[in-house]
C-alpha cells in the first residue's frame, strides 16, 4: 500500500462524491446539513469497523456510498424521495414482463448503506 491511501480522507471531497450519487434521486437540492450529519454517522461506522481513529483516503468511495445511502434512507422514510420511475414493458411473443424502478429503491439504498464492505477488511486493524 502507498502512503497516500492511508492519509485521512478529505470530507469536502466526500461530500462532492456523495452529492453525485444522491442527485439523480432528489426532487429538491441536496440538504448539505443533513448530508454532513449522515456523513459523520457513516464515518463513525467505518472507524468502528476498522478500529482506526480516522477514515483512510483509500476508503473515500465506500464512505461516500454509505453516506449517500443513509441520506437517501432518511428521504425515503420521510416520503420525500423521488421513487417514481417509468414502467418499462418488454413483450416477446405472448410473454410480457414489466419492470418498475420504484420497487428497486429500497434495495438500492441497502446496497449503498453497505458499500465497500470488503474494502474495509484491507484497512482493519486487529484489536485485542
Amino acid at each position: 500500500m502507498t502512503g497516500e491511501e492511508w492519509k485521512p480522507v478529505d470530507m469536502e471531497e466526500i461530500k462532492s462524491i456523495a452529492c453525485g450519487k444522491i442527485r439523480p434521486f432528489c426532487v429538491d437540492s441536496v440538504d448539505m446539513d443533513l448530508l454532513g450529519t449522515e456523513l459523520e454517522i457513516a464515518a463513525e461506522g467505518i472507524k468502528n469497523t476498522i478500529h482506526q481513529p480516522y477514515v483512510p483516503a483509500g476508503l473515500k468511495y465506500a464512505l461516500a456510498g454509505r453516506a449517500a445511502g443513509e441520506y437517501l434512507n432518511v428521504l425515503y422514510i420521510n416520503g420525500t424521495l423521488k421513487a417514481e420511475a417509468p414502467v418499462q414493458t418488454v413483450k416477446v411473443g405472448d410473454t410480457q414482463i414489466s419492470y418498475s424502478g420504484a420497487a428497486s429503491v429500497p434495495s438500492l439504498i441497502a446496497s449503498l448503506q453497505s458499500a465497500g464492505e470488503r474494502e474495509l477488511l484491507r484497512y482493519r486493524k486487529l484489536c485485542f
